[in-house]
């Protein structure tokens, strides 16, 4: 067996603006696994800033040496010991805790060498009958950027947009979503908003209050992640649905899952597996979502098309109620080829 590691800075096309900052590029190390004639494939992708287990390319990289260097003692039909749960051995488990981008690599690695044809979960016909339903993403902006980006989604058949706010004041971004919901209704139109944890505890009630006139269907993070008695004030209020994301970071153990949806009383979760424990987080916190009558969609995290195939491959295993928040990862100008494209709304398989 030859585990190998390649290394790529993903370039975006046009700089990609969150309440955080402002991302030009972001990195993804690509693993490549192969043994007995077959390979898999797997992405390790991380957002500096946000990413917890990311300091620096230097102490990342060891890290990941690391890692490989125990992946490596063992054979690559061992690695897992529980296919449906996304359990490893325990040698590999112990050196993956706290670190879901590794730990989703390594998944995507294991099931792309499994199932072959350079799929992950589905077979052929399966993957050709991909038609998940998504919002538009509308990146942070200028004002005129932003009106350009929301014509051209709308232009494309999105029935769901998913705004960043947060960056510009609240006055701007108010009147830009009142625009919008002045041309289209909610039945017309759904639009989500996301704040990054833009907000605070003086002003997030405010913003709700502005938000719930015009039918925002949901606000991920409205405040940082670990202020969970202010959010759940927030959530108690009525106002407007409120979808935990950051706030799911970390968080491993599913009595602890349990607890933050119970206390919290969240509407929604946001799931993104490089940040909120692989596959193996993204199934523990949908079932505990489930459990406790919580909405929840799946959201790609700034993957290459090779990690964004492997979540949408995923994502596909559900019955879905909603739009998730996945693309094509057209926002790259350097991406790996994709087998996967956007039509009205729908991500579906490349024909």
């Amino acid at each position: 067996m030859k585990i190998n590691i390649t290394f790529l800075d993903l370039i975006f096309k046009e700089p990609a603006g969150t309440s955080r900052g402002v991302l030009s590029t972001k990195p993804s190390w690509f693993i490549e696994v192969s043994d007995k004639g077959k390979i898999g494939r797997g992405e390790i992708s991380v957002i500096p800033g946000l990413s917890p287990e990311y300091r620096d390319i230097h102490s990342f990289n060891k890290k990941l040496s690391s890692v490989v260097a125990v992946f490596d003692a063992f054979p690559i039909q061992e690695w897992m010991v529980d296919q449906k749960e996304f359990l490893f051995l325990p040698a590999l488990e112990k050196q993956m805790l706290g670190f879901p981008s590794i730990r989703l690599g390594f998944e995507m690695a294991y099931n792309s060498w499994l199932s072959q044809n350079n799929l992950f979960f589905l077979s052929s016909l399966a993957f050709q009958s991909i038609d998940i339903p998504i919002n538009g993403l509308i990146w942070m902006g200028d004002i005129p950027t932003m009106k350009k980006r929301i014509k051209q989604k709308l232009a494309e058949g999105f029935s769901t947009l998913k705004m960043k706010i947060g960056s510009l004041d609240w006055k701007s971004e108010h009147q830009l979503l009142s625009e919008t919901r002045a041309q289209f209704s909610k039945n017309e139109l759904n639009i989500r908003v996301d704040a990054n944890g833009a907000f605070s505890e003086k002003n997030a009630a405010q913003v709700l209050r502005d938000l719930s006139e015009l039918e925002i269907h949901s606000i991920e993070q409205p405040l940082q992640k670990g202020l969970t008695k202010e959010t759940r004030k927030l959530q108690d209020l009525g106002l407007v649905p409120i979808a935990l994301d950051e706030e799911l970071i970390g968080i491993e153990e599913e009595q602890e899952m349990l607890s933050l949806l119970r206390y919290t009383r969240a509407s929604f979760i946001v799931i993104k597996p490089s940040l909120h424990g692989g596959f193996r987080g993204t199934v523990k916190w949908i079932s505990c979502a489930e459990k406790l009558g919580i909405g929840w969609w799946i959201t790609s995290a700034l993957e290459s098309s090779l990690g964004l195939q492997a979540i949408a491959e995923f994502t596909a295993l559900y019955p879905l109620f909603i739009p998730q928040g996945l693309g094509t990862g057209s926002i790259y100008s350097n991406n790996l080829p994709s087998r996967l494209v956007v039509q009205n709304g729908f991500l579906k398989a490349l024909k």
